[in-house]
This record gives C-alpha cells, structure tokens and sequence, in this order.
C-alpha cells in the first residue's frame, strides 16, 4: 500500500505498508530527501502480528514526477458532468459492461504505476547498498595501511618494557641490601621485647598470687556470714512456732472467759450484759493491741541482730 500527501509544492510525504521486515527512515529539514537505514534491517527481528508494520516519510522527487503525471491521466479520462442533460440508459447490461471494462482498465494502469513506483524505490536502495559498501571497503583498505605502523608502535613498546625491566632489577638489588640491614635491627628490637615481656609475665605471675590469698581469705569471711544467715533464720522459725503457740492458748483462753461471761449474762439482765459485752469488747482489743506490741518489738529485734 502506497499513500502519497502533499503538503504543498515542494513537501510532500509518502506512506508505505510492509509486512515481513523492518526499514527505519529518517529525514531532517530537507523534505524532499530521506535515507533508508537497511543496516537496522539486520539489527531488528521480522514484524510481528502486535506490532506497527506502518511507515511515513518524505517522498523523493521522481516519486512525486510519476505520481502526479498518474494523477493527470486520471483526471483527463474523466468527463465533465452536465447536471442540465437528462441522461437516459436503454439497456443496463451494456452500461455494466462498459463500467467493468472501465474499472479494470485503471486498476491496470494503477497497478503498472505502482511497479514503476517500488522499482524506482528498489533501485534507489540497491545503490544506496552499494555505497555503503564502497565507504566499508575503503574503512578495510586503510586499516590494512595503519597496520604497519601498528607493528612498530608494538615494536617500540617492546623496547621500553626491556628497559623497564632493567631498571626495576636494579632497585630491587639495592632494597634488598637495606633489607638486609634492616632484618638485623629488627632481630635487635625482638630481644628486647622478649625481655620487657619476660618481666611483665613475672610481675603478672606474682599479681595473682596475692590475689589468690586475698581470695581465699573472702570465702572464709563469707561462709562465716551464710553460717549466721542460717542461724538466724532456725531462730527465726524458732520464734514463729512459740509465738504461733501461744497465740492459740490466749485464744482458748479468751474463748473460755466468753463462753462464763455468756452464761452469766443470760442469767442476769439485759442492761448488765450490754455492759458486760462492752467491757469484753474492750478488753479483747487491749489485748490484741498489746499482741501487737509485742510482735513488733520483736521484728525489731531481730533486724537488729541481722544487721549486728
């Protein structure tokens, strides 16, 4: 497919279908000329069914020649219409016979048209084709010119490794013998510190003796003070028991004198036993005020201990 869009007198532009492969084409402020990179032909993979098979760019001067002279003998074919005339037809199987003949007749002349079209395109590639081979043939000649003086740069570079060498036999003989020196001091220097570090292992050594002593003479001190940790607790426990004990027969005591007040109260009259139940009240607080005391007198005495 071939479309042909002019612009105005001097641009036009051309529009091409293809399937199959890939053509790129650029063109800059010169409309009249384009350049076909066939290189990206090699580069690009065939067309796919996804892809835009489309191409726009601007036509060359003899495209726009034979598409304009096409156009001329189209439009000097045609008649000009008369709207006035009355324009009856006898027979419609002759008027389709003619139409027929007419429109195989331009398809022909169209066609023809376009072969001389993608000619004239085929032959302008072919000899852009063969400039850039006659620009790649000479790239190669001139390599093969450069290649001489590629040897003796190769040559000259040879040369001066040589003495490269040389030279660095040279500095490494004279290192070598400062080495030597060197190793001598150093072998010095490594008595030396052997000596200092001598001393130092004896002073370490002695160090943790008397740290061992020191160490000895703590466990002591501190199974000492787990013994009394412990004694103090036994008395602790010790103390608990009696306290416990005693707490149960002043209970059993007190439970007894309630049960005597009880009876007594029942015998006498209510007025008494109010009072009585009052005074009962009072003495059992008293008494746990005074357990109380007690209890804490005691706590104190044993932190005292502990911290004795």
């Amino acid at each position: 497919i071939n479309i042909y869009i002019p612009i105005n007198d001097k641009n036009w532009f051309f529009f091409t279908y293809t399937r199959g492969t890939m053509k790129s084409v650029s063109s800059f402020d010169d409309f009249n000329d384009f350049i076909v990179d066939l290189k990206d032909k090699d580069r690009k993979p065939p067309i796919k069914d996804d892809e835009n098979p489309y191409m726009f760019f601007p036509a060359s001067e003899r495209i726009k020649d034979n598409f304009m002279a096409h156009i001329t003998k189209i439009n000097e074919k045609k008649e000009p219409e008369d709207f006035n005339e009355d324009v009856t037809i006898s027979n419609d199987e002759e008027f389709r016979e003619e139409t027929e003949q007419e429109t195989i007749e331009e398809e022909t002349e169209e066609s023809n048209v376009e072969e001389e079209i993608m000619l004239e395109e085929v032959e302008e590639t072919e000899a852009i084709i063969k400039e850039e081979e006659n620009i790649n043939e000479e790239a190669i000649e001139e390599n093969k010119e450069e290649e001489p003086l590629e040897v003796l740069e190769e040559e000259n570079i040879e040369e001066t490794n040589e003495e490269l060498l040389e030279e660095n036999v040279e500095e490494s003989e004279e290192i070598n013998a400062g080495e030597e020196n060197t190793e001598e001091e150093n072998l010095n220097t490594e008595e030396e510190l052997l000596e200092e570090k001598v001393e130092e292992t004896e002073e370490i050594n002695f160090e943790e003796e008397l740290l061992e002593e020191a160490g000895e003479t703590n466990t002591e001190e501190e199974l000492l003070e787990e013994k009394v940790e412990e004694t103090g607790e036994e008395i602790k426990e010790e103390i608990k028991k009696e306290n416990q004990n005693s707490e149960e027969e002043i209970k059993k005591e007190e439970t007894k004198k309630e049960e005597k007040t009880k009876n007594d109260l029942q015998k006498k009259d209510p007025k008494e036993k109010e009072v009585k139940k009052k005074e009962l009240k009072e003495e059992t607080e008293e008494e746990d005020l005074l357990e109380e005391e007690e209890l804490l007198e005691e706590e104190l005495l044993e932190e005292e201990e502990e911290e004795g």
